[in-house]
């Protein structure tokens, strides 16, 4: 559902007296956000989206996994972070996202990433910094995760189930820094401003939203005879087993220290076990 937590529905044409609205439904467990084709086509493209409410990030890692798309239109869908004054005409912030690209649809090769800033809703200056082509296939499920500090940017798509090996990481800067902080979650929007967008949807369903404000991954090092394990200072629990056959995992609760904005443990070389986070 989007109410635990609650999430705020962007729906800036129905805003503006322009029907029909956005829908919000909830299929199978996941998360499908359509905006229909404005029936006032000069209203612009077709857009909506939900971001978490009550909930601004400076740093942040937002992941999301994207279940079903349509690859037979022209449409933008992706992950957003530092969301300011989310309206018609005013919303701003950075949006990770995808889009079909030119061609024929539905294609085989086609499709690219973006890394943009929103200036009064609209894609304006990617600042991502290395290519960017990329092909979905529908049928396929794919992680999106967009991380931020400062000025830096990174996203990152994974085919599911493999969440450790993406098929890209996009890098990207904002020297500007145009957006400090600000809300994150889903956009889905008409891709481009050619006549056609106005009577084209936005259609993609989402599942296993995360935020948080750093990349929840473990690093590992070997110090003298102790093995050393980091992670970021994120409300993720230490979990160790002493094996991956009918594993039981149990909280680590002492020994953990907190180091340059960082948890620390360590653990004697000359054992056996294996650790992971844990969310919640």
């Amino acid at each position: 559902n989007d109410t635990t937590p609650p999430w705020q529905h962007y729906d800036p044409l129905t805003t503006a007296g322009v029907p029909p609205p956005a829908t919000y439904t909830f299929p199978d467990g996941h998360y499908r956000i359509l905006a229909p084709a404005p029936l006032a086509p000069d209203a612009g493209p077709a857009r909506a989206g939900s971001f978490l409410k009550n909930e601004v990030y400076t740093d942040f890692y937002v992941s999301a996994d994207l279940i079903d798309f349509d690859d037979t239109v022209r449409q933008a869908f992706g992950v957003t972070a530092r969301i300011t004054t989310p309206g018609l005409q005013t919303t701003g912030g950075y949006l990770f996202s995808w889009e079909p690209g030119s061609g024929a649809l539905p294609g085989e090769t086609n499709g690219d990433l973006d890394i943009s800033r929103l200036i009064g809703e609209t894609p304006v200056g990617q600042i991502e910094t290395a290519p960017s082509g990329l092909h979905l296939t529908k049928g396929k499920s794919y992680r999106f995760v967009f991380m931020g500090s400062g000025t830096n940017f990174e996203g990152q798509v994974y085919e599911l189930p493999d969440t450790t090996n993406p098929l890209i990481r996009l890098p990207a800067n904002d020297p500007d820094n145009m957006y400090p902080s600000g809300q994150v979650g889903l956009i889905v929007a008409s891709q481009g401003d050619d006549a056609a967008s106005p009577v084209i949807p936005g259609d993609a369903t989402w599942d296993n939203f995360l935020a948080t404000t750093a990349e929840p991954r473990l690093t590992v090092s070997v110090s003298g005879g102790s093995v050393v394990l980091n992670w970021p200072f994120i409300p993720y629990r230490l979990q160790s087993s002493p094996s991956l056959s009918s594993p039981v995992w149990t909280d680590v609760t002492t020994g953990i220290t907190l180091s340059s904005g960082h948890y620390v443990y360590s653990a004697p070389a000359t054992d056996s076990g294996y650790f992971r986070l844990s969310y919640p």
